[in-house]
This record gives structure tokens, C-alpha cells and sequence, in this order.
């Protein structure tokens, strides 16, 4: 007769612990509040260690003050980077500088934005577009800094313009004619969505390679192509071209092919890439 064991118990304990363990870290790793301040705090963008956010808390009840926090996620401390008066919003990051859209220049009757950053290496803040007009929705990659424009609304529409950190340079990106929306840079490449040809395709996508010092059409398919971004070797946008079959798509293109793709044709709407 085989002498019994009990091997099995040892094992069993050992996957049960370890079961254990999983669920443990689990919980460990789950949501923590990063800012608890008052009244709202919103709109978070995030760069290696470093998360921003606009924030209220100094805000009387008005809506007329809004700040820019940071919150460093290797020191677990908090930051203020903007308390001007005003309205400070939509911060955006990239390594060691943050970039906002900044109202403390308008006289009060909501016709002046402009652009703001802030370099976290060595704490000083600089105005990076003071033009007439509203200058807002910025973005940043490396030190390429780009926004949407107004300062040629009566000619032009919106336009998208652009700033070079290293260089201390400003550059029209595109002044076509009607509205330009941005959408985001990544290295040398800047993509919006586009209202020029909205009368006969609709809303379209266009880039600019800054390296080529070119701009090129990426998608002017019927009906509409909305909020792009891109990263790396691809861009990718909302679709509504199988709008009544279906609802919005994703599709993208990939810039090193020049291939077109769907990467989600699900029934229902899909939304920001």
C-alpha cells in the first residue's frame, strides 16, 4: 500500500498565499488621489514624473481664478507653477517644460489669451505668445510648443502657429483659409483638423513636417475627420465617413507607409484617440 503524502496541502497552501499576494498588490496599486484641494481641479496632463493640472482651489466662486499645479510623482510633492491672477487652463508637459493657455493680459472682456510656460529645471516662468487676440489649446513636444491662433480670425479663421523653445523663434504652421483645429505634435509632426474644403469634403486632416518644412493632406475622405493626434509613425483621427451604418470610427495612417488603417469600425460612436 503507497505511503500517503501530503505534498498536495503544501502546494495548495503555496498558490493560496500566493493568490493572496496578487490581490494584496492589487489593492496596493489602486487609485490614490493625487490632489484633494477645493472646488475642482481638472484637465491633467502627464510627462515622465511629472503630472499638471488647472485648478480652482483659489477661485472665490466666480470662476475668475484658475491656477496651474504639478504634482511630482518620484517625491510625491506638490507644486504650484502659475498663480497669476486671471484664468490659467489647459496645461500641457514635455520633460522639464509645461505650456498653458493664460488670461492675465485680458482686459475683461474675454478677448485676450495667450501662451505661457513654465521651465521646471530652473523654475522660471516666460510668455511664449502675447499676440492680439486669443492665442489657446496649446501643445508641446520636445521644444516645439504649438497652438491655435486667432490674431488673423477676420481674414484667415483660426490658424495654427508654433514656437521653437531652442530657438526663441515663432512660425506660422498653417493660415489657410477658415478654421484650423489642432490636434497634436509629435517630433517633427503637427496635425489638425481642417474647415478648408469644408463645402465640398467636409472636415479634413492635415499635417506639417517641420523637418521637410512641408505641409500634406492626410485624410480628405467625404463627410467628417475630427481630433487627430499622432505619435511616432502614426496619426490617427475620428471617422465619420460609415457614420450612418455604424457610427464614428478610428482610423489612422501610418506616415513611414503611407498606409491608411481602421483601427476600430465597432457599431456605435468612438471617440479622442
Amino acid at each position: 500500500m503507497p505511503r500517503p503524502t501530503n505534498r498536495v496541502y503544501p502546494s495548495l497552501f503555496a498558490l493560496l498565499m500566493f493568490a493572496f499576494l496578487i490581490l494584496f498588490a492589487g489593492l496596493a496599486a489602486a487609485d490614490s488621489p493625487l490632489v484633494t484641494a477645493d472646488n475642482d481641479q481638472g484637465f491633467p496632463a502627464v510627462s515622465g514624473n511629472i503630472v499638471v493640472w488647472e485648478d480652482y482651489r483659489n477661485d472665490s466662486g466666480d470662476n475668475s481664478e484658475c491656477d496651474i499645479y504639478g504634482y511630482n510623482l518620484s517625491t510625491a510633492t506638490e507644486f504650484s507653477i502659475c498663480t497669476a491672477s486671471g484664468l490659467q487652463t489647459e496645461p500641457v508637459v514635455s520633460g522639464n517644460i509645461v505650456v498653458w493657455s493664460d488670461e492675465r493680459n485680458d482686459p475683461g472682456d474675454f478677448s485676450e489669451c495667450d501662451i505661457y510656460g513654465y521651465n521646471l529645471s530652473t523654475a522660471t516662468e516666460f510668455s511664449i505668445c502675447t499676440a492680439s487676440g486669443w492665442q489657446f489649446s496649446p501643445r508641446i513636444s520636445g521644444n516645439i510648443v504649438v497652438w491655435v491662433d486667432e490674431r488673423n480670425i477676420a481674414t484667415s479663421g483660426l490658424d495654427i502657429y508654433g514656437y521653437n523653445l531652442a530657438t526663441s523663434t515663432e512660425f506660422p504652421v498653417c493660415t489657410a483659409p477658415d478654421d484650423q483645429w489642432l490636434g497634436g505634435v509629435y517630433g517633427s509632426i503637427i496635425v489638425w483638423e481642417d474647415w478648408r474644403n469644408f463645402l465640398t469634403t467636409g472636415v479634413d486632416i492635415y499635417a506639417y513636417d517641420l523637418a521637410a518644412g512641408q505641409e500634406f493632406a492626410v485624410c480628405t475622405d467625404a463627410d467628417w475627420q475630427f481630433t487627430p493626434d499622432v505619435y511616432g509613425n502614426v496619426i490617427v483621427w475620428v471617422d465619420d465617413r460609415n457614420y450612418a451604418s455604424r457610427g464614428d470610427d478610428i482610423y489612422g495612417l501610418e506616415l513611414s507607409t503611407g498606409l491608411q488603417k481602421i483601427y476600430c469600425s465597432e457599431t456605435g460612436n468612438q471617440e479622442y484617440p
